[in-house]
C-alpha cells in the first residue's frame, strides 16, 4: 500500500515471515537513488535475499537441484525491489523476474556517477539548511546520506569539510552548541 505521511509517499510492506514493517520512500529517480538503494539492501539482508543482487547467487546455478530454489528466491527478491519503486522507474523493471537484472537496470539508470554527480552531491551539502523548528534528527540523517553520497564519489572527501557543512547548516538557535 502507498500511504501519505507528512506529505511524502511511503511504501509500507508487512512481511508475514518476519512480521516486519519497512517504511521506505519509493524510488523516484536519481534524486533519491542512494538512500533508496541502501534501504532496499537492508530489507533484502533482513529477508536473506541480498545475495540475489550481490555475490555468488546473482547467476542461476548449474546444478539442476538448485535451480528451482534459486528461481523462487530471485523472483521474490525482484518483487521486493519492484514493490519499492514508483511508477516511472518501475516501467524499466516491470517484467524482470531476476533480482540482479532489476537491480542492475535501476543502478545503471539512477546511480550518481562522474564529476557532475560529485558537484551535485557537494552542492547539496553546501546549501543544506535546517530551518528553525525543523526536526534536527531528520536533518542530520539527510546530511549523513548526502555525505555518504559524496564519499562514494570522492573517497578523499575530508571529515572536517563535512563537519563545517554540517555546522553551518544548523539553525541559529544552535549557535550556543556550535
Amino acid at each position: 500500500s502507498i500511504f501519505t505521511l507528512a506529505s511524502e509517499p511511503f511504501s509500507l510492506i508487512t512481511m508475514s515471515d518476519t512480521n516486519m514493517v519497512y517504511k521506505i520512500k519509493p524510488l523516484q529517480g536519481s534524486n533519491n537513488y542512494s538512500e533508496w538503494a541502501s534501504q532496499v539492501i537492508d530489507v533484502l539482508v533482513d529477508q536473506d535475499l541480498d545475495e540475489y543482487i550481490v555475490g555468488d547467487s546473482r547467476s542461476q546455478p548449474l546444478h539442476p537441484v538448485l535451480i528451482a530454489d534459486w528461481k523462487k528466491k530471485t523472483k521474490k527478491a525482484a518483487a521486493q525491489i519492484r514493490l519499492r519503486v514508483a511508477a516511472a522507474p518501475r516501467a524499466y523493471i516491470k517484467d524482470c523476474n531476476v533480482a540482479s537484472e532489476a537491480w542492475d537496470i535501476l543502478k545503471g539508470l539512477y546511480e550518481p556517477k562522474g564529476a557532475i554527480a560529485l558537484v551535485q552531491a557537494r552542492r547539496r551539502l553546501l546549501h543544506a539548511k535546517c530551518e528553525e523548528g525543523e526536526d534536527i534528527v531528520d536533518h542530520l540523517a539527510r546530511m549523513k546520506n548526502w555525505y555518504n553520497e559524496v564519499l562514494a564519489l570522492d573517497p578523499e572527501f575530508k571529515d572536517a569539510e563535512y563537519g563545517s557543512f554540517l555546522v553551518t547548516s544548523l539553525p541559529d538557535s544552535w549557535d550556543p552548541w556550535v
